[in-house]
């Protein structure tokens, strides 16, 4: 089963909830592409994806070509996004090499392995304000 995803307005985030199953690297492009498409929809800067039921059969390859699809196909308007991604621990070593990638292209993406920690990563700037 290719990836779902359900965009869930929370008050201070968007929360969006996959689930399935992520083949290749296209797929995972597209994927990629409509989840922000859909987070354009919406007036939030602080994005929570919650991946814990998807499955990925990505290499670290994938990642690194992954991360420089969003700096040819994304507008430079997705650097603004405050992105923690939730992923199952062991996709830890895939998931931190996307991570430095993104960080180092200018995206602030941050990998997590629990809702709670994403969360409060997420928010902790915004209680400063």
């Amino acid at each position: 089963m290719a990836i779902q995803f359900e965009v869930l307005p929370q008050e201070d985030f968007l929360y969006i909830k996959a689930e399935g199953i992520n083949e290749n690297l296209a797929e995972h492009k597209k994927y990629n592409l409509e989840m922000y498409q859909s987070i354009k929809q919406y007036p939030f800067d602080r994005i929570l994806v919650d991946e814990l039921e998807v499955t990925y059969s990505n290499t670290i390859m994938d990642m690194y070509d992954l991360a420089h699809f969003y700096d040819q196909e994304m507008p430079v308007e997705a650097r603004l996004l405050r992105l923690a991604l939730v992923v199952r621990e062991k996709y830890e070593k895939l998931a931190s090499f996307w991570e430095v990638v993104c960080q180092n292209l200018g995206y602030q993406f941050k990998v997590f392995f629990s809702i709670e920690n994403a969360k409060s990563w997420l928010l902790e700037r915004k209680a400063e304000k």
